[in-house]
């Protein structure tokens, strides 16, 4: 899923282009694979909205597959 929405966004006290990514992942995400994906997400939003990785922000979050609903069941 992604959901975009634009707007300022300051940083620092300095206002300009930035992200705040918010990742859930259900099940467990290494230290390693994490690393993999920021360095992933950061080169991507460089590439095509100008944003430089010191104005990316990332959170990630496992979730337990019996706490993530869809289509009226769980994923555990």
């Amino acid at each position: 899923m992604v959901a975009i929405e634009h707007g300022e966004i300051s940083i620092g006290g300095k206002a300009g282009p930035a992200a705040f990514v918010d990742i859930r992942n259900i099940g467990y995400l290494s230290g390693d694979t994490t690393q993999k994906i920021s360095g992933r997400i950061c080169s991507r939003l460089r590439e095509l909205l100008a944003i430089p990785g010191d104005r990316v922000y990332l959170n990630f979050t496992d979730i337990s597959p019996y706490n993530w609903g869809w289509n009226g069941k769980t994923f555990g």
